[in-house]
């Protein structure tokens, strides 16, 4: 389980998440618009109320780049006996996808380069989970060493 205490960023909401690693969890907390208002804002009872119905989707949302779109959220809301906001989140991520066929290929004189060759080295395996950070990695390394390679039309044709 994990505790965010809101009143450190001067909100009057304590936030509850359970169910997910730390990774996820912190991208959830990110993502979370109750843990994160606009800045200089003052959540009033109704915002509160308000941005705990969209949470469920942020939190889905945030899920998405470690490659969970199965994701079920419980979510409850009360006051702790001091008065104070309660969000309480039990998450169930789901399955995770995973590839199934992975296809990188290098094209015309790219092709035999071996610094390119060697990035592909980096790319994502069939039976390995989608992570979509690793992926876009993959992309911008690729791309960047064709630059610097003298490669300059160099793009990626299809994702």
């Amino acid at each position: 389980m994990w505790l965010l205490s809101a009143a450190a960023w001067a909100q009057p909401v304590q936030v509850e998440i359970q169910g997910l690693e730390e990774a996820e969890r912190n991208n959830v907390r990110l993502a979370l618009s109750l843990l994160n208002p606009r800045e200089n804002q003052t959540l009033t009872d109704e915002d509160i109320e308000q941005l705990h119905r969209a949470a469920a989707n942020e939190i889905k949302r945030a899920l998405r780049p470690f490659g969970y779109y199965s994701v079920k959220v419980e979510s409850k809301l009360g006051r702790s006996e001091s008065g104070a906001w309660l969000a309480h989140y039990v998450v169930q991520p789901g399955p995770p996808v995973m590839l199934r066929e992975v296809q990188v290929a290098l094209k015309e004189a790219g092709q035999t380069d071996p610094v390119l060759q060697s990035l592909l080295g980096d790319a994502p395996q069939p039976g390995q989970r989608l992570l979509h950070a690793q992926y876009d990695n993959l992309k911008q390394s690729l791309l960047q060493a064709a630059a610097e390679h003298g490669y300059l039309d160099a793009r990626w044709i299809r994702h």
